[in-house]
């Protein structure tokens, strides 16, 4: 499954804190190496915000436990 959620937040967020040249591009910074050097960065960026699981927690009804999915976060972020 493909989603563009991520990346339509990442776009709110560069043109509100105006990273990245905010709403008029990186024109105005001094230009990475070349395109793959940007292409990876931007793949890293994407990549500290996703994860990628096999199945999500689900009661017996079926709908998702999303306390779950806090509780192993915070388990997580807990252990370092």
């Amino acid at each position: 499954m493909v989603t563009l959620i991520i990346p339509l937040m990442l776009v709110r967020v560069i043109e509100a804190t105006k990273i990245f040249g905010g709403t008029e591009g990186i024109s105005g910074l001094d230009p990475l190496p070349n395109a793959w050097f940007e292409g990876y960065l931007i793949l890293l960026a994407l990549n500290g915000f996703s994860e990628i699981r096999d199945m999500l927690p689900k009661s017996k009804v079926g709908k998702l436990l999303r306390r779950e999915i806090r509780d192993e976060e915070k388990r997580r972020t807990e252990a370092g």
